[in-house]
């Protein structure tokens, strides 16, 4: 895993999703998921890849316990509430302090409810075959629902 793919992933994050959405709360859900706000929704996994680097953010519940560091130590809940700005904040710590330093791939677990994952991985690599597929992000934003309407479910899942 080249630190400068992994910087290229995290650039990918922030150019198909933090310039569109920056500090919008989303409620991100497995794909498929219920919705349990109404919020604007996310579907996880989603894959930020630049040759050697992958960049996922997953509900950690989609990640088999076995293949991260350490089991979760609270229940898991089936979606999670954050922004794209925190998400791309922790996938800034996780190549600072994992893939910088240490050279080795890293998570950071967030969202209101802690069950939301960034993972920084090599792509291809082990941990990464253990997390579906999911979505792959493209590029456009999204329109948002004004304040004053927040009825109905904004589903964007995009396509795989």
């Amino acid at each position: 895993m080249n630190g400068v793919d992994c910087l290229y992933a995290i650039e990918k994050l922030f150019n198909l999703e933090v310039v569109h959405y920056r500090s919008h709360n989303f409620e991100f859900t497995a794909s498929p998921g219920r919705q349990s706000t109404k919020l604007p929704r996310m579907r996880t996994p989603r894959r930020y890849t630049h040759d050697s680097c992958t960049l996922v953010v997953a509900l950690l519940g989609e990640v088999p316990s076995s293949h991260l560091p350490e089991p979760p130590k609270r229940s898991l809940k089936f979606s999670d509430i954050s922004t794209f700005e925190d998400l791309y904040r922790a996938a800034g710590r996780i190549q600072t302090h994992c893939v910088a330093w240490v050279h080795q791939a890293g998570y950071l677990d967030l969202g209101t409810f802690g069950s939301l994952g960034v993972f920084l991985m090599a792509t291809n690599s082990y941990e990464d075959r253990f997390i579906p597929p999911g979505v792959k992000p493209s590029a456009g934003p999204l329109t948002m629902p004004s304040p004053r309407n927040h009825s109905g479910s904004l589903d964007t899942a995009g396509t795989a």
